[in-house]
């Protein structure tokens, strides 16, 4: 059967958010164009553990969603642990100026073993929010801060349409510039400020969808709900890209 995300996650009531449409394909640097359509038959759902609601940046981490193989078997890799309990997601904090705006970011990343000695491979979320507090650019990294795919808000979108005009030529989006890669979609919203879910293919782990939690749920079937914990961090453990690299590939609206 086809789960509602909000029956399968707990999540807040579908009321109130913008009308879902399809993935729209885009040109990620490093992985392949994401598919318009992307579904699971069988998945494993990852919910952060021990949340705290008064803290934005753990109200809006990520429910992460694994392509499982068959039942009980997750796929490769495996996702690393360091004390072997939980999974683990770091979190790091930070800020960005945008037209003279203060935009928070949040930092999330977690990596995956390969039974091989070398680093290990690592999948990074930046998220940069907007002056309501809503999440508004979605950056996705691999290890070493290769640009694997970028999502925008859609309320970001149609303000650069309106300040913007249509699309530019080769486009499909116009919060688009002519140069840099191409956007892999566009998130809808909830009524009130709340984290993506994102979709990682089995065994390589791509990241192949990143929805709004109220969009319909692109899994038929859940091989078990679990958590992982979000750990904070002071300092920087992962090599990014400066935020700005790629938000100048963008054509934002004076206001947001």
């Amino acid at each position: 059967m086809r789960n509602h995300c909000f029956l399968l996650f707990g999540l807040i009531a579908t009321l109130g958010c913008t009308p879902s449409q399809q993935d729209d394909p885009g040109l990620p640097a490093e992985e392949p164009a994401v598919k318009a359509e992307v579904h699971f038959d069988l998945a494993r759902i990852y919910l952060p553990h021990g949340l705290k609601r008064e803290n934005p940046a753990h109200l809006l981490a990520p429910i992460i969603v694994h392509q499982s193989i068959e039942e009980g078997k997750a796929g490769e890799p495996p996702w690393l642990s360091p004390r072997r309990e939980k999974p683990q997601v770091r979190l790091l904090r930070s800020e960005i100026k945008i037209n003279e705006i203060s935009c928070p970011q949040f930092i999330y990343s977690w990596e995956y073993g390969t039974g091989t000695p070398g680093p290990a491979p690592q999948r990074i979320l930046r998220m940069t929010l907007d002056s309501r507090g809503y999440p508004m650019i979605f950056e996705l990294y691999t290890g070493g801060g290769q640009l694997a795919a970028v999502y925008v808000s859609r309320s970001l979108e149609e303000a650069a349409a309106e300040e913007h005009g249509p699309p530019l030529a080769g486009r499909n989006f116009s919060v688009e510039a002519a140069r840099g890669p191409g956007l892999s979609g566009i998130v809808d919203e909830g009524p009130v400020p709340m984290g993506p879910l994102a979709y990682f293919d089995s065994p390589g782990r791509r990241n192949v969808a990143l929805t709004c939690r109220c969009s319909p749920s692109k899994v038929t079937r859940t091989d078990g709900s679990h958590s992982y914990e979000l750990v904070e961090l002071e300092t920087p453990a992962d090599r990014l890209p400066p935020a700005l690299v790629n938000l100048e590939n963008l054509r934002l609206p004076g206001e947001f």
